[in-house]
């Protein structure tokens, strides 16, 4: 696996997911009338009902108790069966969306996360200067690409955590959060070396020894020109 694999297109989950994403906008658009209908029975039959039921409770009338109790029960599906109906229709779709979503969502969230591992293996370090001090010792003034890495990395985990939550969008916009995330995440070049801060030595080659750092070290002048021996990996990924 390279970073930022777009794998491939599912044309056919994504007609599947357009249809079901259809079917449940339809359904979307009768809550309205729905929880009217709702407000009707609860300010309606419910209300009447639940008001009987006490006055029979002050009355102790026991057997007119049993009596309003089984009608409450029936007002109160009739008002609650509107919108359970509905929202079990809708869990249903949202369940299909789901499995044809999750896939893709679990194979490329799985990918990017292995690419968290892989970016420590980018980085890139370079000594630009050194000087002597009397109280700090020797100075080391560094360019690297180390900011580079930390802002992908970030771009990353957030990317993983927005893709996590489009579970019950359409699969055409799962894919297209993809490759719009992949398409920025290529356009990164990690060979830009920023100049830092300095550091003392004895950091310098701690950050040297660390096995992942590639660390640039060798030049020569050809007229006016530095040519270092070594490869910039220029946007290596694309």
């Amino acid at each position: 696996m390279s970073l930022w694999n777009r794998g491939i297109e599912r044309s056919k989950e994504v007609k599947r997911s357009e249809e079901l994403c259809k079917k449940r906008a339809e359904l979307l658009k009768k809550w309205p009338a729905i929880n009217e209908a709702w407000e009707k029975e609860d300010s309606g039959p419910v209300r009447a009902t639940a008001q009987e039921l006490a006055i029979c409770n002050l009355m102790e009338n026991r057997e007119r108790i049993l009596e309003v109790k089984e009608t409450l029960k029936k007002a109160l599906w009739k008002r609650d069966g509107l919108r359970e109906t509905l929202d079990h229709q809708i869990n249903e779709l949202n369940g299909e969306i789901e499995s044809l979503n999750s896939p893709v969502i679990f194979e490329k969230a799985n990918e990017w996360q292995n690419d968290l591992s892989l970016l420590r293996d980018k980085k890139v370090i370079e000594k630009v200067k050194e000087r002597a001090t009397v109280d700090a010792g020797r100075m080391i003034t560094y360019k690297s690409n180390f900011a580079t890495i930390a802002a992908t990395k970030e771009r990353v985990i957030s990317a993983i955590s927005e893709l996590r939550g489009m579970r019950q969008a359409p699969l055409s916009e799962v894919q297209s959060f993809i490759k719009k995330t992949e398409g920025e995440l290529l356009g990164i070049d990690f060979s830009t070396l920023k100049e830092e801060s300095e550091v003392s030595e004895r950091r310098f080659e701690e950050f040297c020894s660390q096995p992942e750092v590639m660390v640039y070290t060798t030049a020569h002048m050809v007229g006016d020109r530095i040519v270092k021996d070594y490869n910039l990996p220029v946007k290596e990924f694309k």
